[in-house]
């Protein structure tokens, strides 16, 4: 009972997701201008999370979140999106048994939405192109996930029409940590 139970909010979970994503989708296919607003970051967190708890577990990732209250003047979906797709690709490149930490740091003007991991980590050259938008290029995960290879990038483009950057800080065989970050105040 206890299983169905789960599996039932895990659908609702993906359901709720998929409305959100057509919904978000069909405003970038129409052009629609992004809706700026004040948002908490744990609540977008903690959806996000959600959709990715049993991934999490299969692949026995270590997962911590101390600290993911915060305040950030921003799109919804765009954010969601970013947040998704960051947490996403470090779930993908993490090996069974490695560490994933997700944190909000807020100072007087911006909010950072750090995602930490200890997976496969990328060179230079990799970090580069992907934050100069030049190539889309997929790499399989570490239990061979596929990817369609823009998703940071778009992210790069969402955050930055957001008055937000996105920083990345990988050393192969080490680990990434991405900084998805936004103001806080207008």
């Amino acid at each position: 009972a206890d299983l169905l139970k789960d599996l039932f909010l895990d659908i609702d979970h993906m359901i709720n997701f998929l409305d959100e994503l057509l919904v978000w989708s069909k405003n970038q296919i129409d052009k629609k201008p992004l809706i700026v607003e004040t948002l908490q970051t744990e609540e977008i967190i903690k959806n996000t999370l959600q959709l990715y708890t049993r991934l999490i577990q299969k692949k026995d990732i270590k997962f911590t979140a101390s600290t993911i209250k915060g305040n950030v003047i921003a799109d919804r979906g765009s954010y969601s999106f970013v947040v998704r797709n960051v947490l996403q690709n470090a779930i993908k490149f993490t090996p069974e048994g490695g560490n994933l930490s997700v944190n909000v740091v807020e100072d007087s003007n911006e909010t950072t939405t750090i995602i930490q991991d200890t997976g496969m980590g990328m060179d230079k050259e990799k970090v580069e192109a992907i934050m100069n938008k030049s190539t889309y290029t997929s790499t399989r995960g570490t239990n061979d996930e596929k990817g369609v290879g823009f998703g940071l990038q778009a992210s790069i483009s969402y955050l930055e029409k957001q008055n937000g950057r996105l920083e990345i800080d990988s050393v192969q065989n080490v680990g990434t940590t991405v900084k998805i970050i936004l103001p806080r105040k207008n």
